[in-house]
């Protein structure tokens, strides 16, 4: 299990991170070679399309994971109440569930709950729910934990036929044994339960029914603190994530004059961690409950100059920056899903100082952009978690950051309508985060087509994969057929961290300017 999950535990650390550094190079080499075919000059010494920095080391090595999911199946003996990560392959037929009790980037309070709620559900009666068309209940544990020790837990069931008395029978059995029984020892701050009948279930298709304890865990970072709630975003590694935040700060050279434009935003940390550089944070998030984290946040914060919006990037930027006239200077941070960005939010028809504004996405809860709320003018953030969204506007009030706003949607729904109607005359910086799906290509079409977008930061936890896409979108010669009009970005510097020690991934911070 430990080579399977954390495949660099064996190696000393320094030279787990010389191999991740060899595996960046080895990407941007292909960025470089891939242009060049499209007609793009960009080689740098070593083949490179830009010059990329020594990696950036995490500050903690073991037990690093705030939020780890266990799954339940049959365990090496056969027992199929067995809590834990899967080994093996379904084409070999040997997938078997493996306790996490020696996996080093586990946090020993995960493995205690991952343990008591094994123990829970060899007392249950019902089945674990393995294929759902063969029946069971009991699914899967989430765990979630902050640097001061505050533990949610959130446990997924299968209702199958059972009636609302069954249900509310069973809650009450779970919910004794965390409080009043074995279970007690974990001392959980929060305890939620899922009923679903899908693989994966978001909070609106079925709400997290709270069991015990508080609605939300808080964690601070640089300076400011952020709600989470059960399906918010959060960077796994905390203390990681407050280096990664303050260089993507850095390297946006937003000041107050900038607009922070902030593409899949989450619950808002980029953005609000830069609010208070800029004059404005634009975020926009496709899950509405993180657009409500995010702007709880804010809020929470004390930070008013941000504002988020919820839906689709691809829809949404480039209804934002299709119109945008602000003079004020644009900077891009896009971080997505490992699929990258859609087009369309690459084509959008942009320079810092205290007059800029900042546009991010996703904004999750709004660390990112409250992190560069107090540098720039606005931070702008969209993000598809509604839950997310909640919670980064309550962060921004909460830190008295007051210059940020959150859009919960999809962000190729969101960015070109925010975009579309962009009059602003300050600097707009963009910082895009989304998942390893990557951005939409309306998202992308959006961003490459605003004229007020001169910086770009592209966080990406898988720049080989689907982000490939995005970088040659962004940094191709205008190409009418896919409506990418605008003048090409060009990579300027990147700088890989080590978010993820013992494991092959890290993440690569990407800066394109034009």
């Amino acid at each position: 299990l430990a080579d399977a999950a954390t495949p660099l535990w064996r190696l000393p650390y320094e030279e787990q991170l010389q191999v991740k550094y060899e595996s960046q190079k080895k990407t941007l080499r292909t960025l470089a070679s891939r242009l060049e075919e499209a007609g793009v000059d960009v080689q740098k010494p070593g083949g490179l399309c830009c010059p990329l920095r020594p990696i950036v080391p995490s500050p903690i090595i073991n037990g690093y994971r705030n939020k780890s999911s266990f799954s339940v199946n049959r365990g090496p003996d056969g027992n199929p109440k067995t809590v834990g990560l899967y080994v093996g392959t379904g084409r070999a037929r040997n997938i078997v569930c493996v306790k996490a009790d020696h996996v080093e980037n586990i946090p020993t309070k995960h493995k205690q709950v991952a343990q008591c709620y094994e123990e829970f559900l060899r007392r249950s009666p019902l089945e674990p729910c393995i294929l759902f068309h063969r029946g069971g209940h009991w699914r899967e544990l989430v765990v979630r934990t902050n640097s001061r020790g505050h533990t949610m837990a959130i446990v997924t069931f299968h209702p199958q036929q059972l009636g609302q008395e069954a249900l509310a029978a069973q809650k009450a059995l779970l919910k004794e044994f965390f409080t009043c029984g074995p279970g007690a020892v974990c001392s959980l701050t929060s305890l939620y339960f899922q009923e679903s009948t899908m693989t994966r279930c978001s909070h609106e298709q079925s709400p997290y029914q709270l069991l015990y304890g508080e609605p939300h865990i808080f964690e601070e970072l640089l300076g400011l603190k952020f709600r989470i709630s059960p399906d918010a975003f959060f960077q796994v590694n905390t203390r990681g994530a407050e280096a990664l935040y303050q260089e993507v700060g850095k390297l946006s050279q937003a000041a107050g004059d900038t607009v922070l434009l902030d593409v899949c935003c989450g619950t808002g940390t980029i953005g609000l961690s830069l609010a208070r550089q800029v004059s404005e944070v634009i975020g926009i998030e496709i899950v509405e409950k993180a657009v409500e984290d995010a702007r709880w946040n804010a809020t929470f914060n004390g930070i008013s100059n941000c504002e988020f919006h919820s839906g689709k990037a691809e829809m949404v930027l480039p209804q934002l920056l299709s119109s945008w006239k602000d003079d004020r200077p644009l900077v891009a941070v896009v971080n997505p899903s490992r699929a990258g960005l859609r087009i369309p939010a690459l084509q959008i028809p942009v320079s810092s100082a205290w007059n800029s504004a900042v546009f991010l996405y996703p904004s999750f809860p709004g660390t990112i952009g409250l992190s560069l709320a107090r540098q720039v003018s606005e931070v702008i953030g969209i993000e598809i978690v509604e839950k997310a969204v909640e919670d980064a506007r309550w962060n921004a009030t909460f830190n008295g950051i007051s210059n940020c706003e959150f859009h919960s949607g999809k962000a190729e729904m969101v960015l070109p309508q925010l975009l579309s109607s962009w009059k602003d005359d300050r600097p707009l910086v963009a910082v895009v985060n989304p998942s390893r799906a990557g951005l939409h290509y309306r998202v992308v079409r959006a961003i490459r087509n605003c004229k007020a977008i001169r910086r770009l930061l592209y966080v990406s936890c898988k720049p080989e994969g689907e982000a490939m896409r995005n970088f040659l979108e962004l940094c191709c010669p205008p190409d009418p057929r896919k409506k990418l009009a605008g003048e090409p970005f060009a990579p300027a510097l990147a700088i890989p961290f080590d978010m993820f020690p013992h494991t092959v991934h890290c993440e690569l911070v990407l800066l394109f300017t034009r």
